[in-house]
């Protein structure tokens, strides 16, 4: 199945009013009401726990002896992608940390990081790497709520593992995820991937995945964001 007409289905799987369905397309067409104006603490950022009633959070990544628990994957616009050791994660700042997240839902991550979990497959890095880019910019840029951002950035993320995982299609190379995330941080939610054209060591043409930026932020409009 060529790209484009895969792309054309998968956007218009599961379409629907509900918050769970959101896609690039409908992406706030549904009212989606701020809960942020921009100033002090967003009201869904979660700090970091207290354990054995102390309040952690500023820890020594690289204990002596000890495996380094965070390393730099890459920075796209001065946001630092960050594969950090979950269970470390979860016994020194939240339990509730699960696979990945960013400053405006936990506290204790630097307003520049992204955080995602290492050892899991590539697949799921980049597919949480796509979840916390579009969840973040929802809750800083336009103030949603962590439940609607979350929502939002769901959908998004189950149609890219829906895509990737249909014949024909693969995870795009390094520097294509930096473009891609780049996309997504200025709004013009373009997913780039490759297709294979069944030529033993050829790739075809990139393709997109793309909400073109008119479209987005006529959404957006219709939902209220400024």
């Amino acid at each position: 199945m060529k790209l484009g007409k895969l792309v054309s289905q998968v956007l218009n799987e599961g379409r629907g009013t509900s918050k769970s369905n959101y896609d690039m397309e409908t992406m706030g067409s549904e009212k989606v009401k701020p809960v942020w104006n921009g100033k002090g603490k967003h009201p869904d950022m979660i700090p970091a726990q207290k354990i054995d009633g102390k309040r952690k959070g500023t820890v020594n990544w690289s204990a002596a002896g000890e495996e380094p628990h965070h390393s730099s994957w890459m920075e796209v616009d001065g946001i630092r992608y960050v594969f950090v050791d979950g269970p470390f994660v979860r016994a020194n700042f939240h339990i509730d940390f699960v696979e990945g997240g960013h400053h405006y839902r936990y506290e204790f991550i630097p307003e520049d990081e992204i955080w995602i979990e290492d050892e899991m497959s590539q697949i799921d890095t980049v597919a949480v790497g796509i979840h916390e880019t579009i969840e973040r910019r929802l809750m800083k840029n336009f103030g949603w709520s962590y439940d609607d951002g979350h929502d939002a950035a769901s959908n998004i993320e189950r149609k890219f593992r829906d895509i990737i995982m249909r014949k024909g299609t693969y995870i795009p190379d390094y520097e294509k995820i930096k473009k891609m995330f780049a996309e997504i941080m200025k709004g013009k939610e373009k997913l780039v991937f490759s297709i294979d054209k069944g030529v033993s060591g050829r790739t075809g043409d990139d393709k997109v995945l793309e909400i073109p930026e008119k479209e987005f932020q006529k959404s957006l409009k219709k939902s209220g964001v400024k």
